[in-house]
């Protein structure tokens, strides 16, 4: 009886329009109240800020991880345009660049192979520098910056129209579980000269790739 006074009280003072479904109201005051089928109601208990921060907060793992002696096939991982030959070339302006993996001496190494559409790679990029990273947005939120450990300037082949660079750098146990449980969707390279983003190829590659690392 008494809940039934207390409601018809909140009613009297004007609830809005249910914002979940018929049997939820909002009072005036902004608090949301269940309303039952037998006539009795409740206040709707809102979620513990600490609660929700853990439940969408990125998860990593620091679980040991045993490598393969292995090498793994090469593959396009970027293929697009660049920002800076655009404003030069119309049609030769592309940058693509191939990951492969390899597991050795219970390491796992990336392997990257970059093809710059134009001979004079150094004058608009400059050289990868040891200390910049090819950053990796993951779907699920995280960022993994991975960081060259060796610099590598270009080979610039003027016959042929286009300079490469090469570069390896081992992947962490952290970064190794954060890249093979979500797709990339967003990469920035950081070279000596400037950063850009480049078109991804096959966002899902880490994910099918880094198992075939893993022993077990």
């Amino acid at each position: 009886m008494v809940k039934h006074l207390i409601l018809s009280g909140i009613l009297a003072l004007g609830i809005t329009t249910g914002v979940i479904a018929q049997q939820e109201a909002v009072t005036r005051d902004g608090k949301v109240v269940i309303l039952n089928d037998n006539g009795t109601w409740q206040y709707l208990k809102k979620p513990n800020q600490n609660t929700m921060q853990e439940a969408i907060a990125p998860t990593t793992t620091s679980e040991p991880i045993e490598i393969k002696n292995i090498q793994l096939s090469e593959k396009t991982f970027l293929e697009g345009p660049s920002t800076k030959l655009k404003k030069y070339f119309k049609e030769k302006n592309k940058i693509r660049c191939n990951f492969l993996l390899e597991g050795k001496e219970g390491k796992a190494l990336l392997v990257m192979k970059w093809r710059v559409q134009t001979p004079e790679g150094f004058s608009y990029f400059g050289f990868i520098k040891k200390g910049k990273s090819l950053d990796l947005h993951l779907q699920n939120g995280q960022i993994i910056s991975l960081i060259f450990t060796q610099e590598a300037e270009p080979k610039e082949f003027t016959k042929y129209g286009f300079s490469s660079y090469q570069t390896s750098l081992e992947l962490t146990t952290s970064q190794i579980h954060q890249l093979k449980s979500s797709v990339v969707v967003k990469t920035i390279m950081n070279w000596s000269r400037r950063s850009e983003e480049y078109k991804i190829q096959d966002p899902s590659y880490f994910i099918a790739e880094l198992p075939k690392l893993i022993k077990g």
